[in-house]
């Protein structure tokens, strides 16, 4: 019996020797670090992880679709050295909006907020100018304000308003109450899951009064790079901590399809989708959209002076989403994505809308990081058993 016990003790010690033996042990203890620091998920592995899916985008880059269901109303450095700089006079801005209504285009969405009345309004004008005449004053005071003159144009298009997120600034004070946001249907709470950076602002700062209500549509159009600086994910949907705002290519997307509502589902793991229409927009568990990002494409771009002039083809933008934004570097909204180290922001928001109406859209499930640590823990243990 004290043989057989001996015997026993001397294969158990043999079998556990054969287990963790030649590197096994230390094969184990890796691995179990190794996940340990990808559920801890740094910033370091974030970034690397990010880095490699630029790679992936760089090596098969979303095609640009043609004919373009978006076109850019480009305020370009022609435009400015044509018209003056920026901002432009409102009666200007309510040309081209006019221009573009009577070409045809479906919906036009801006990517600048009027915040501020126009200062080369006739009233404004009076009161700056010096040593000008009662008379005079009094008749440019009792013009209708270039403000005014927008929102008259405003009424009678289709067009989505910019508002811009704020991260550390409270809400401004108006002389009337701005007008609702869309409608969101809801099925679970997607508050707690949007109070993180570049879905929370502390307020939006819209256009004036007069302009926020003669708009169809309200969208933001802030958009936060990652932490490296490339842009990868744009929110469809924001909030101030209470109420809901769709960004601007979202908003945009709902006026044209003639829809009076959205929807978003949010389960135990996150937001799940945002229904718009038929359709859904797929987000991450933050309710951002990844961007399928392509390369740059001029012809994407139409000259806001050719807009304004009426010297530009309808066929350009008949039936299409027109954005107006700018691509001069003097203005500042110019950003990086996976496959373009310098591209104008609002070509972000086309892509983004080009993604969605061509069905290009990218998905990350929510369950993908568990399947990815399972799969990953599988393959290295098959190693660490085989290999030695």
């Amino acid at each position: 019996m004290a043989v057989q016990l001996r015997n026993w003790g001397m294969f158990k010690a043999g079998w556990w020797k054969r287990l963790l033996g030649g590197g096994r042990l230390v094969g184990l203890v890796v691995l179990a670090l190794l996940i340990a620091f990808r559920i801890a998920d740094p910033s370091v592995l974030e970034i690397m992880r990010a880095k490699t899916f630029d790679l992936y985008q760089q090596w098969k880059p979303r095609e640009a679709p043609n004919p373009a269901p978006v076109v850019v109303v480009d305020l370009d450095d022609d435009s400015l050295a044509e018209i003056g700089q920026w901002p432009w006079p409102r009666t200007v801005i309510a040309q081209m909006v006019q221009n573009l209504t009577t070409a045809g285009v479906a919906a036009i969405g801006f990517d600048v907020v009027f915040a501020e009345p126009d200062r080369m309004s006739p009233d404004k004008v009076a009161q700056s100018v010096p040593g000008i005449d009662g008379e005079t004053a009094k008749r440019l005071a009792a013009m209708p304000s270039n403000d005014e003159i927008l929102a008259q144009t405003l009424r009678q298009s289709r067009v989505v308003l910019g508002m811009a997120g704020q991260v550390d600034k409270p809400p401004r004070a108006t002389d009337q109450p701005p007008p609702k946001p869309p409608t969101w249907g809801r099925i679970g709470d997607p508050l707690p899951w949007l109070m993180s950076r570049g879905s929370y602002f502390q307020s939006v700062l819209r256009n004036t009064s007069l302009i926020d209500h003669a708009g169809s549509g309200w969208g933001v159009f802030t958009v936060t790079p990652e932490t490296d600086g490339v842009v990868r994910r744009v929110p469809a949907v924001v909030t101030d901590g209470d109420a809901l705002y769709p960004t601007l290519s979202l908003e945009l997307l709902r006026l044209a399809t003639a829809g009076e509502s959205f929807g978003i589902r949010t389960e135990i793991d996150g937001i799940k989708f945002i229904k718009l229409g038929g359709g859904k927009v797929e987000t991450d568990g933050q309710g951002r959209i990844w961007i399928y990002s392509r390369h740059h494409d001029s012809s994407l771009y139409l000259s806001a002076k050719d807009v304004i002039n009426g010297s530009f083809d309808p066929a350009r933008v008949a039936g299409k989403l027109a954005i107006v934004g700018t691509s001069a570097v003097g203005l500042g909204d110019i950003r990086a994505i996976a496959t373009e180290r310098q591209i104008p922001g609002v070509e972000v928001h086309a892509q983004i809308i080009e993604s969605i109406l061509l069905a290009q859209q990218l998905e990350n499930p929510g369950d993908a990081v568990l399947w990815e640590i399972l799969a990953a823990m599988t393959a290295a243990l098959l190693m660490i058993v085989l290999v030695p």
